[in-house]
């Protein structure tokens, strides 16, 4: 793989196999957003947005995270040595590692959880903390960092193993020139003086470009690469990204991303839209009401209306006008919605947020805390497969943190005699339920 061969691989991905799973997933981020078109409104309507798209992504991701994450490591064999080694890696992870990874903003549970339910599918990108290699004295941070990159940044060979790494991939975004400076000051940054002139007035940024595969590493700004050498060996040994989708697409007979990777939005866009609408249309016509223009007009030929009426005619409460006999002024005629039009929106809304059960809402169901109890559970299991995909790929991204610490020297707080070149760890997301643990004690 040279480097010519990297970048025609970029232009194929982001010009032609992804390029329509990419502009279905930015469309959703417009329904997210409440930025998205509505045609069917007219232009006299008062464009009233709703939050509903966003209330899709947020609620279940709310609920969802406030699991913890607790990390195990199965034994090998049944000794005290493999007892004492797996109580030591676990740890290190439930007592130091997962402390300060949730603590970071945004968290990245909350933000794996959100990139399924808003994008179709999640990102973790492993990386070793530099500081801790050149400044071991003074180790900032956690010694691996956790990446969760924008979907929309990535662009992963088609293949990946079951556990979520594809067999290469190439990351692309815009970045702060200053930035790729001071991380590679051998950078001549080549486009400055173009970039200067196309970008007059607007915040500088420069094309980013990455590339990873188990044997090579490869990064790039505005076409020059920064590493020396150009292209430089993966000392990971491994491609440090693990990738899930949402599950809500299906598996296509020809093979095309966006039928894979759906996001919780595409289905619901219709709905959005008329949500929007109908609710523009409701509030234009109570803004009209309220707000309703009046009709002069002179009582006979004799008679006409002032020229200045405009503009000494004020509409207002509380004021008194005095009318020169001749014409005569009444509000103009102004229905109201009838109750129909209000319980069709209440139709359409319930459908709306049909998707998501009450209770996860915070609202109570039935009499008793073991009703809202069972009422909880079977809610949740609507998203058990968006809950398995954080596990999982948390597992994988642990175990690649294990193997870090293995190969990147001066990195690992844990001795190697713990790690052991074994780099299986177990993940599960759950909270803390007092009733289920009352249920398993009795």
């Amino acid at each position: 793989m040279d480097i010519q061969q990297i970048r025609d691989r970029k232009s194929y991905y982001q010009d032609k196999y992804y390029n329509t799973l990419r502009a279905e997933q930015a469309k959703d981020v417009t329904f997210y957003n409440d930025t998205f078109a509505v045609p069917q409104l007219s232009t006299l309507s008062v464009k009233s947005r709703t939050g509903e798209g966003a209330r899709k992504v947020d609620e279940p991701t709310d609920i969802l995270s406030t699991g913890k994450l607790t990390v195990t490591r199965p034994q090998r064999k049944d000794t005290a040595l493999e007892t004492e080694k797996a109580t030591a890696v676990g740890k290190y992870f439930n007592e130091t590692f997962v402390p300060s990874l949730v603590r970071r903003n945004p968290n990245p549970v909350h933000t794996f959880l959100k990139n399924q339910f808003l994008y179709g599918e999640a990102w973790i990108h492993p990386v070793h903390n530099e500081t801790w290699v050149v400044r071991p004295i003074t180790k900032d941070g956690l010694p691996v960092l956790l990446v969760l990159s924008n979907p929309l940044n990535i662009f992963p060979s088609p293949n990946e193993s079951d556990d979520g790494i594809p067999e290469h991939v190439i990351v692309v975004y815009e970045r702060l020139p200053w930035v790729v400076k001071s991380l590679y000051p051998a950078w001549s940054d080549p486009k400055a003086v173009e970039r200067r002139k196309e970008q007059a007035g607007k915040e500088e940024t420069t094309l980013w470009l990455e590339y990873w595969d188990k044997d090579v590493r490869y990064f790039e700004a505005d076409g020059e690469p920064v590493l020396k050498g150009g292209i430089q060996d993966n000392i990971y040994g491994f491609v440090p990204f693990v990738h899930k989708i949402s599950g809500y697409g299906t598996d296509a007979p020809d093979g095309k991303p966006e039928d894979r990777v759906v996001g919780r939005l595409r289905k619901y866009r219709d709905q959005l839209k008329r949500d929007c609408a109908i609710v523009s249309d409701m509030d234009s016509i109570m803004h009209n009401f309220a707000d309703r223009s009046i009709d002069v007009q002179a009582i006979d030929d004799q008679h006409s209306v002032p020229k200045d009426f405009r503009d000494k005619y004020q509409i207002g409460t509380g004021l008194i006008h005095e009318l020169p006999y001749g014409f005569t002024v009444t509000r103009a005629v102004q229905e109201l919605l009838e109750p129909q039009y209000f319980q069709y929106y209440y139709n359409l809304k319930q459908d709306i947020r049909g998707s998501l059960p009450a209770v996860l809402s915070g609202e109570p169901m039935g009499q008793s805390g073991r009703l809202q109890d069972i009422s909880l559970t079977t809610a949740m299991k609507l998203f058990e497969q968006q809950i398995k995909n954080t596990e999982y790929a948390f597992e994988t991204a642990f175990s690649m943190v294990l193997k870090m610490f293995d190969r990147v020297p001066k990195l690992s707080p844990i001795s190697e005699s713990d790690i052991d070149k074994y780099y299986t760890v177990e993940v599960s997301l759950k909270g803390d339920d007092p009733l289920e643990n009352e249920r398993l004690s009795s």
